[in-house]
């Protein structure tokens, strides 16, 4: 699911995000299966970073209880890209270029070109920025996608906790819905530090959710 001129973690395009996303749930979900066929459970998935919100999206869909523990993420995927580190290494400039060639559905149903402007702004480095017609694109695009409230609510709230980082610049959480509010009886556990720090300090914070959430599960699972 890796396109062959992929060089590391680096995406060439923005709906290669996509494509992984649904490549992920597919695979999860046999895995599931075979360690349902194979006599194991309880079942549960946990991953950090974007890998913990798409544990996140695909716990949505899966039919029965699981433990679910998301990592370094949020209610949504959009921040990374729109006000996070990211933000800086996407290149806005090609998605601009795309925008200019593409069309928009008007509410009458009329397909228009984009054809207006495009200004994009300089930032303090001297780099330039996107233009807040491709920033909001880039939100409302994966707030579509990634947003946990467009999904169904896990099937055992209580047997989720999140664990997120006090300095998260990787993954802001200013100005954006509360894990909480889409899932309210979830919990969400605070470590210190930002987004790698946490990463590389706090594992044992990270297995002992883990294995809370899964103690919290109904017998019965």
């Amino acid at each position: 699911r890796k396109p062959a001129e992929q060089s590391r973690s680096a995406l060439h395009c923005v709906s290669d995000l996509f494509t992984m996303g649904v490549a992920l749930a597919m695979e999860s979900t046999v895995l599931f299966r075979w360690c349902l066929q194979q006599g194991y459970g309880p079942l549960g998935i946990t991953g950090i970073s974007m890998g913990g919100h798409m544990a996140s999206v695909f716990a949505c869909a899966w039919p029965t209880p699981i433990a679910i523990v998301p990592c370094l993420s949020w209610s949504t995927a959009s921040v990374a890209f729109t006000q996070g580190v990211f933000k800086d290494a996407c290149t806005w400039n090609v998605l601009e270029e795309d925008m200019e060639r593409a069309y928009e559905i008007c509410d009458t149903g009329k397909v228009q070109s984009v054809s207006s402007p495009v200004v994009m702004p300089t930032t303090p480095n001297g780099k330039r920025g996107p233009s807040f017609k491709a920033l909001s694109f880039m939100r409302e695009l994966m707030d579509t996608f990634t947003h946990l409230s467009n999904y169904p609510r896990p099937h055992s709230q209580s047997s989720i906790i999140a664990v997120i980082a006090k300095d998260d610049q990787y993954m802001p959480r200013t100005g954006v819905t509360p894990i909480t509010d889409v899932w309210p009886n979830c919990e969400v556990r605070l470590v210190p530090g930002g987004h790698i720090q946490s990463y590389l300090v706090n594992q044992s914070s990270f297995q002992k959710a883990i294995n809370d959430a899964f103690d919290r599960l109904p017998a019965t699972v």
